[in-house]
């Protein structure tokens, strides 16, 4: 409280004492607090023992102190009312820039009692009377000034404070497709540090967003059908242009690849169902925002695949691509595929690799099968041949599989032959019959097929006698690049043609099978037995038959 009065006249007096007093007390002088030990010279004082008191109304007594202890009788002031009731210290908490409410700032009075700005940058505070200071934060803001304020009881003090931003860049880029090359729009970027943004990338794929400068964050940007990219960007103090990176497209796999053998043992079915889309896994990417390549093989769920490619592979190779023999050139379009070359397969463990692929060169992982054993499996196939008239047996008839395997029947018409599992041809021929084939027969693996053939006799005027065994010349000869080697049998027997140099070097073995008497013929057509054309010169032919045997010349030119 300041105090002040006028000196008396005339003013010699030297000095001045003061007294506070509750009002009540202005008879009792007694109850008066002497606030001024030693005689004070001026005509003003402060109290400053105001804050401390307890409520209630007080006044002060000034006497004028004269030589020789002489006291000059007191002057009151007027009566000032004392309350200890809290006021409130309010206002809102503004950007400088554009005066937009702060949230969450933190206002701290007195190094003791602190408030949070609301939704609307509004805060308030209930403070004991006097006088205090305040100092406002905000983590995206530079601290305020300490201001001094005084606060009256039971009444508001109006305090607005504006903050100054912390620096902010700003971070610009485009996001592509490995598609198309093209912007991407629609990408979430998700940006989490100093602190967190989230955003979406648009119709051009571009995006910009004003960050706060000299701190680091960490990315991720994610698009259903796309693999997610993530990584950290350290910003400076100036703007970046990040420039263009790709999301790369989900390749998804196909699914439930389940490979079957055909009941003959002659092929595989392998089915499968198209890919079904999957949750992507986040692809490191550091460095993102600098630039860096980014390389994958993966397409968006969105895009027709073209189609799948096959590959069968032996057990333990799952790892080794080089070792898969691709089985569809180009890709197709159909979920299951038949391996129709699991017959000339040695015998062994195998399993199929199918992949999706995608437009502009993307593939899928490979989908593995499960694995089948394969084994030689054999089956047989017998019957009895008989005369078509009157149901009599017919022996010596050459019943010949697929031109490759032969047997003569019996006495009885009986023949019996043992192959492996798999669909062939079969040929009954005799010199005094009408030649039988028989195609699409099935020969199961561990089972036997009776196949019984009637045969219609020939006239007479068809029959063709042969005389003698015997080895003709080869027509043309000199020849390039084939030539024909005729024979004749008087008796049904089997017959090896066999080529060699005139070193005795074997080069060819033409003929070697059971054949029917009569005139034959059978070209060789100037390769050996690995396909692969011989050179020009003079080569031998050799026949055997029973206890026939014969070798003539021929002259390869080329």
């Amino acid at each position: 409280v300041e105090l002040s009065w006028n000196a008396p006249d005339p003013e010699n007096n030297l000095g001045y004492q003061i007294w506070r007093l509750s009002d009540a007390d202005q008879d009792d002088e007694t109850l008066w607090s002497l606030i001024t030990p030693e005689t004070i010279s001026t005509t003003s004082f402060t109290d400053n023992g105001w804050t401390a008191l307890a409520d209630g109304d007080y006044l002060w007594a000034t006497k004028a102190i004269y030589a020789a202890g002489v006291i000059s009788e007191p002057i009151f002031s007027d009566a000032l009312t004392k309350s200890n009731a809290d006021g409130i210290l309010a206002g809102f908490i503004l950007d400088e820039a554009d005066d937009s409410p702060i949230i969450g700032a933190l206002i701290t009075v007195d190094d003791e009692h602190t408030a949070i700005s609301d939704d609307t940058g509004a805060y308030t505070l209930n403070l004991v009377p006097g006088p205090h200071t305040v100092i406002v934060s905000h983590t995206y803001y530079e601290d305020s000034d300490e201001l001094s304020f005084v606060i009256l009881p039971d009444e508001t003090t109006n305090l607005n404070i504006e903050l100054e931003s912390l620096p902010q860049v700003m971070v610009s880029g485009r996001i592509i497709g490995s598609d198309t090359g093209e912007g991407l729009a629609g990408v979430d970027i998700e940006v989490t540090g100093f602190m967190d943004y989230n955003f979406q990338t648009d119709v051009a794929g571009q995006f910009s967003v004003l960050a706060y400068a000299n701190h680091t964050y960490d990315v991720t940007a994610s698009k259903p059908g796309y693999e997610s990219l993530s990584g950290e960007v350290v910003l400076g103090s100036t703007p970046l242009d990040v420039g263009d990176f790709m999301l790369m497209e989900i390749a998804y796999m196909p699914t439930n690849a389940v490979a079957e053998i055909n009941p003959i043992h002659t092929a595989v079915t392998i089915n499968w169902n198209a890919p079904v889309p999957d949750h992507a896994d986040i692809l490191s990417l550091s460095d993102i925002i600098h630039g860096k390549a980014q390389n994958s093989q993966y397409t968006q769920n969105s895009r027709a695949a073209i189609g799948y490619s096959v590959w069968r592979l032996s057990e333990g190779e799952e790892d080794d691509e080089s070792a898969w023999n691709l089985l569809t050139a180009e890709p197709i379009a159909s979920t299951h595929y038949t391996d129709e070359d699991w017959l000339a397969l040695d015998d062994g463990s195998y399993l199929w690799a199918i992949k999706a692929v995608y437009n502009e060169g993307i593939i899928s992982d490979a989908l593995f099968s499960n694995e089948l054993e394969k084994e030689e499996m054999y089956g047989t196939v017998f019957g009895y041949v008989k005369n078509t008239n009157d149901d009599t047996p017919i022996s010596g008839v050459l019943v010949s599989i697929d031109a490759e395997i032969n047997t003569l029947t019996d006495e009885s018409g009986y023949y019996s032959i043992s192959l492996l599992a798999g669909e062939y041809t079969i040929t009954a021929s005799h010199d005094e019959y009408t030649t039988v084939t028989i195609e699409d027969i099935i020969i199961t693996g561990g089972e036997s097929l009776e196949l019984d053939i009637d045969m219609e006799p020939t006239s007479s005027s068809d029959l063709i006698e042969v005389a003698q065994t015997e080895l003709m010349a080869n027509y043309p000869n000199p020849f390039n690049p084939e030539t024909t080697i005729a024979f004749h049998l008087k008796d049904a027997g089997r017959v090896s043609i066999n080529i060699y140099n005139m070193r005795g070097q074997l080069i060819r073995k033409l003929v070697d099978s059971e054949m029917l008497a009569g005139g034959h013929t059978v070209v060789w057509d100037g390769r050996d037995n690995t396909g692969r054309s011989v050179s020009s010169g003079t080569y031998l032919y050799r026949m055997q038959s029973g206890k026939y045997s014969s070798t003539k010349k021929m002259i390869m030119m080329k």
